[in-house]
């Protein structure tokens, strides 16, 4: 009886490490798709190159970004918000609002003035700008640049998103629905770095 029930046990384990697997394989592929199309769409419709000369370095440095990020980091990132949800409402007051909407409320707080501007625009300007041949001086440099803008920028789009995002998206869609976001915040991010690089 009891090795059946470690049999199965074990049996349920490993189901559930190849669905979490598939699961961020999916969303990784899907999110690369998306950022892959997001920077064609930007070089192509709003930056008016044509196909034959467009940046491939960039379409890959932001593919590679788009699907890592979203795909990898976020999933870890956002399972970790249902603990410090728990953790503050054990620590806090009582208050009449379902658990529910108290986590939404601290993912989006936690992911826009903690997650955003400390780990998501650094690993932007820092790993995109050296694929696609900036040099991690210059990234540097554009980071301190345009480190305020971004995150302005970043809240504006963000954070009505991620409310809705973490209070009505069923935890299992989530990445999957900024994924599809991140397709229109590319576009502005790919244009807006870009276009000042070319200004300056």
């Amino acid at each position: 009886q009891r090795e059946y029930i470690d049999q199965t046990a074990n049996v349920k384990r490993r189901t559930n490490m190849a669905l979490w697997r598939a699961a961020l394989a999916r969303d990784t592929l899907i999110a690369s798709g998306l950022g892959l199309s997001a920077d064609l769409f930007c070089q192509c419709a709003c930056e008016k190159k044509s196909l034959a000369s467009i940046d491939r370095r960039r379409a890959v440095a932001i593919t590679v970004f788009s699907g890592v990020y979203v795909g990898v980091v976020c999933s870890y990132v956002y399972s970790l918000y249902p603990a410090l949800s728990a953790f503050l409402i054990r620590s806090g007051p009582s208050i009449p609002i379902s658990h529910a909407r108290i986590q939404g409320i601290v993912s989006t707080v936690a992911d826009n003035l903690v997650h955003v501007p400390i780990l998501y625009i650094p690993s932007y300007f820092l790993t995109v700008g050296p694929m696609q041949g900036d040099g991690i001086y210059d990234s540097y440099n554009n980071l301190i640049e345009q480190w305020w803008s971004t995150l302005s920028t970043c809240w504006l789009f963000w954070g009505p998103f991620m409310a809705v995002n973490f209070t009505v998206v069923p935890a299992t869609h989530r990445v999957r629905g900024v994924a599809a976001a991140n397709f229109c915040w590319t576009i502005t991010l790919d244009y807006l770095t870009h276009h000042k690089k070319e200004t300056s």
